[in-house]
């Protein structure tokens, strides 16, 4: 007779690094600073990540990594572009591998996606969505097809109101909606990316051979003197408040993915 030992099934494999996916399919809603800022502070806290930047046209996520981690450009409205994004995943396979998708992408992931997000499962690489969404109603009924598309591939979500577009609680159909209620049922959460302001955005991105990772562009108040972006002091302080309460966010968010805090 078969021992409990013998007929028991093996475990399976531990899950390797994540891939995260930075979306919101709208140009605008802020897909490029969430992704920059949660890679800022994944970096800081894990200390490996590669990054992926889906906007070839105008790749800002590539260009604050450039040379610091492992980065690629990929056009993801091509199937070479795909194909390109799948290798680069399996290199890396010892990382974090954090995906900014471009704007308008949504007919591309019904089908290229959905292959892609399939794979990733194959490869036992843990997939996360990170969400990102303005005050109307098309960023939910986009997120609702996002759903349908590669929802059954997702081992969390993570809905991130831009507050650029007003304060988190002017989220109301956001809040009020059926699409939230159900996602925060199934390993959703909603996150608040705090506003960055805009002298500081323009100071910060006004040079693309001056683009550095936010933590970098953030100095000493005694060594104002020293900042690349020429910030003033009041600038600068505003810098360092905003990273401290996105790191915050970042890390809730990590937590939620089961990442590093």
């Amino acid at each position: 007779m078969a021992t409990k030992t013998e007929t028991a099934s093996a475990p399976l494999p531990s899950p390797l690094p994540p891939v995260v996916i930075v979306d919101g399919d709208k140009g605008g809603v802020g897909k490029s600073t969430t992704a920059e800022g949660f890679i800022d502070a994944l970096l800081h806290a894990e200390g490996s990540v590669a990054v992926v930047d889906g906007d070839t046209r105008n790749p800002d996520v590539v260009r604050m990594f450039e040379g610091m981690v492992a980065t690629k450009s990929c056009n993801l409205r091509t199937d070479d572009g795909w194909m390109d994004l799948f290798d680069f995943v399996f290199e890396h396979k010892d990382k974090a591998v954090v995906i900014s998708m471009p704007g308008g992408i949504g007919g591309q992931m019904a089908t290229k996606g959905a292959e892609f997000c399939a794979s990733m499962a194959q490869l036992n690489r843990p997939l996360h969505l990170v969400w990102v969404i303005n005050r109307q109603v098309d960023s939910i009924n986009l997120l609702i097809e996002a759903n349908n598309t590669i929802g059954q591939w997702l081992h969390s979500q993570s809905v991130v109101k831009n507050c650029f577009y007003g304060d988190g609680r002017k989220f109301i159909r956001w809040d009020e909606s059926e699409t939230r209620k159900l996602i925060e049922k199934k390993a959703g959460k909603t996150f608040e990316l705090a506003e960055l302001n805009e002298r500081v955005v323009d100071k910060l991105f006004s040079s693309p051979e001056k683009v550095v990772p936010f933590r970098d562009a953030a100095v000493d108040m005694d060594k104002i003197e020293t900042s690349i972006h020429g910030l003033t002091p009041s600038e600068n302080m505003a810098l360092h408040r905003w990273l401290d309460q996105t790191g915050h966010m970042f890390k809730e968010m990590r937590a939620h993915m089961g990442l590093r805090p």
